[in-house]
């Protein structure tokens, strides 16, 4: 029995408070197993028992700044391109990539590993993706995130430092045992960060890349390809003044709705919701369900309950990953929005999406 598949049985019957888990960086042949269900800690450690041509599992990372003009976003797969579509098709299961933005000038890097480590101690996982410079490191109640980027011949080095603001959840509850860590059939979702303050110390090319601004760190995967199970994928995260909001609203594969939010003031939740009738993500002078146009903003309802209605606009202003009109694309953007029509919040957001 491989390194791998004996770690994840270890998380998976929540013998120790810690474990680590050695990924090859070559497709593993067989079949592979998700956790669906949340154990007592492992929050941010590996949710699938091996990298096939079919499962796939990855910790993404990002930061815009509070001006909106510079954002980073770094994700550490462990995927091939048969079970995740967008990435590129290579040998290896264990790429990185690193999107930077500032202004107009953007900038890629697919960072090749020839293998990845995660160690994952309380909730906390740090990960070292060997061979290709990047790592990160969390603590174990995850109030804290460090990505290291030592990739100086490939043109980007320094570090990305996050300290939350907001507690984790899973797509319909808080951090707790016996959850349900499934935001749509099939494919699993755990938010360790929602918000924090982040801090951008990079080098790109010999040039200084630095900003504070809004971070956010959550992981997603599946035991079978991405597009077998999501057909529409609309994501998005931002603060808006003293509040931060997380938001999903995605259709399967079978032409079902699944919606998630998450809304939190000053640190502390005061709301989250799974149903369809209390949480709306549409596309503003696009059809719904979207057919490849670019919106030119989304527009989120989220139901309070008594609080009212906390209602958003996310302005899709720079294209940060992907293209413009593709299947697959990231933008950052301005937030606008009150709650139960009081109010005139404003801030900055991550927003993406995904037709298959």
């Amino acid at each position: 029995m491989s390194s791998f598949i004996s770690a994840f049985l270890l998380v998976g019957a929540a013998l120790a408070a810690s474990s680590s888990v050695n990924i090859p960086g070559t497709v593993s042949s067989g079949d592979s197993t998700a956790l669906w269900t949340s154990l007592a800690d492992s929050f941010d450690g590996p949710k699938i028992s091996a990298v096939t041509s079919s499962s796939f599992d990855w910790w993404y990372f990002d930061a815009v700044s509070d001006d909106g003009q510079s954002s980073v976003v770094v994700t550490f797969f462990t995927s091939t391109s048969s079970a995740f579509p967008f990435l590129v098709a290579i040998p290896n299961v264990t790429p990185v990539y690193v999107w930077t933005m500032e202004g107009t000038d953007s900038n890629v890097w697919l960072l090749q590993a020839d293998s990845a480590s995660v160690v994952t101690v309380g909730d906390g996982a740090s990960g070292a993706w060997t061979g290709s410079g990047a790592s990160f490191e969390g603590n174990a109640d995850m109030s804290t995130y460090s990505i290291t980027l030592d990739a100086a011949d490939n043109g980007i080095s320094g570090t990305i430092s996050l300290s939350a603001t907001a507690p984790a959840h899973y797509p319909c509850s808080p951090a707790s045992v016996g959850q349900s860590m499934e935001v749509l059939p099939g494919v699993g979702w755990a938010n360790a960060v929602p918000d924090a303050r982040a801090t951008i110390d990079l080098s790109i090319n010999g040039k200084a890349f630095s900003f504070t601004g809004s971070g956010y760190h959550d992981k997603n995967w599946s035991d079978e390809p991405f597009d077998a199970n999501v057909d529409v994928w609309l994501w998005g995260r931002g603060s808006l003044g003293d509040y931060t909001v997380v938001w999903f609203d995605a259709i399967d594969t079978q032409g079902n709705e699944h919606a998630s939010a998450y809304v939190a003031l000053n640190g502390q939740i005061v709301g989250q919701s799974c149903e369809t009738t209390t949480v709306k993500v549409r596309g503003t002078g696009v059809a719904w369900p979207p057919t490849g146009e670019e919106p030119e903003a989304f527009h989120v309802d989220i139901d309070l309950g008594a609080a009212g209605v906390f209602s958003i606009d996310a302005k899709t202003e720079t294209v940060i990953g992907g293209a413009g009109g593709s299947s697959y694309t990231r933008w950052s953007g301005s937030l606008s929005g009150s709650v139960n029509g009081s109010g005139n919040l404003t801030g900055v957001g991550i927003f993406d999406q995904i037709l298959s």
